[in-house]
């Protein structure tokens, strides 16, 4: 449920509160390491669909989502209750800051304000996980990934690699909202991670 404009602005100013711990700099840097097939547990997972996210004419990241059962329809991968990963690996090196903010604007956009009330812990751990790395390097990657019995995972692989789960079962939708949702952060990564023609 959508609250008035004042509430979802007041939403939006603490989520950003937490995110900015700092500014934010991208300096260019070339790395790819795509995965093609994971197995988290005993579940195989195949690449539903992979892409990169651009700004003007720069390369961020590239993201690959994997499935149990590919699907080309947001609303199928915001029900998953079982496993799925997202996997962000850097093309340039960045500072955490940066990329909390851009999770913060993309949550904010997608989310409806009573998730983000719900979620708002699991919400500032992310942003402090993420933090607390002070910067990324190129290659290095984050994941987001479902499990039926631990919930959601968060993963920094890292020159200082960390992890932590979260057990409520909307955290996995609201995270895949920022690039599935219907504001995604970039439409033709939508795209991509979804298996459409672009």
């Amino acid at each position: 449920m959508k609250t008035p404009f004042g509430t979802r602005r007041s939403v939006f100013a603490a989520l950003c509160c937490i995110a900015a711990l700092g500014a934010g700099a991208l300096h260019s840097h070339a790395a790819d390491v795509l995965q093609v097939v994971a197995k988290p547990g005993q579940a195989t997972l195949v690449v539903n669909g992979t892409g990169v996210r651009r700004d003007a004419a720069a390369e961020l990241y590239r993201a690959t989502l994997y499935m149990e059962h590919p699907t080309s329809d947001p609303a199928q991968v915001a029900l998953i209750r079982g496993h799925a990963k997202f996997r962000v690996v850097l093309l340039k090196d960045a500072r955490a800051s940066q990329l909390t903010h851009l999770l913060t604007q993309g949550l904010v956009a997608n989310a409806s304000d009573d998730e983000l009330i719900t979620l708002v812990s699991e919400i500032f751990e992310v942003s402090m996980l993420l933090n607390e790395q002070g910067s990324l390097a190129a290659g290095d990657s984050i994941e987001v990934a479902s499990h039926p019995a631990s919930g959601t995972t968060v993963s920094l692989h890292t020159a200082k690699p960390s992890a932590q789960s979260f057990a409520n079962p909307l955290f996995f939708k609201v995270m895949m909202g920022v690039w599935l949702g219907k504001q995604p952060a970039d439409p033709g990564l939508k795209r991509a991670l979804l298996g459409q023609p672009s």
